[in-house]
């Protein structure tokens, strides 16, 4: 009895993870507190902008050569958009959790998993994730504890003492 032939995806997936992946990569160089820089020019011969902001780098990528790929690369562009514009930040950590989970999701599926049950089961642990996330969540309370948070950002004691002192008069919600 002859085997049934194994569904293939077509190349249109591939590329489109391709554009994904190379977007993610790109943002995941300004994550943490050491921040990648990334060099954008806009005109050839043209002064180089020292980026290192992952929505602002995003939104410099205009498009990818291949059609297919500019397809993944815009979505993540938009995902990252939106968190920036929502949060202020977190533009390369969306990136990265993005990324990991477009693989983990295309890797069951290309196993044979029905696409729907992925998705829920994303949708069943992302519901966990911020659960959990809320019940250990610890609120800013004091300018010390702005201080400790601008520390763990910075590095620089400094720095943090003076971003604490603003978080402190401007509210947790500021801008800075």
């Amino acid at each position: 009895m002859p085997r049934p032939a194994v569904l293939a995806y077509p190349n249109s997936i591939d590329c489109f993870r391709r554009g994904f992946d190379a977007l993610a990569e790109l943002l995941a160089l300004t994550l943490g507190p050491t921040q990648g820089v990334v060099l954008s020019s806009r005109e050839a011969g043209g002064q180089p902008e020292l980026l290192t902001d992952a929505a602002t780098i995003a939104r410099r990528v205009v498009q990818l050569p291949d059609a297919g790929e500019d397809v993944g690369a815009m979505l993540l562009r938009n995902l990252v958009w939106r968190m920036h514009q929502r949060m202020g930040d977190g533009g390369a950590m969306t990136a990265v959790l993005a990324q990991a989970m477009l693989a983990a999701a295309d890797r069951y599926v290309r196993a044979g998993a029905n696409p729907a049950l992925v998705l829920r089961g994303l949708r069943s642990g992302s519901e966990i994730a911020l659960k959990r996330l809320d019940e250990i969540s610890m609120p800013v309370r004091s300018e010390a504890d702005y201080m400790a948070v601008a520390q763990a950002v910075t590095g620089d004691p400094q720095l943090s003492y003076v971003l604490g002192e603003m978080f402190e008069l401007l509210g947790p919600h500021a801008y800075i």
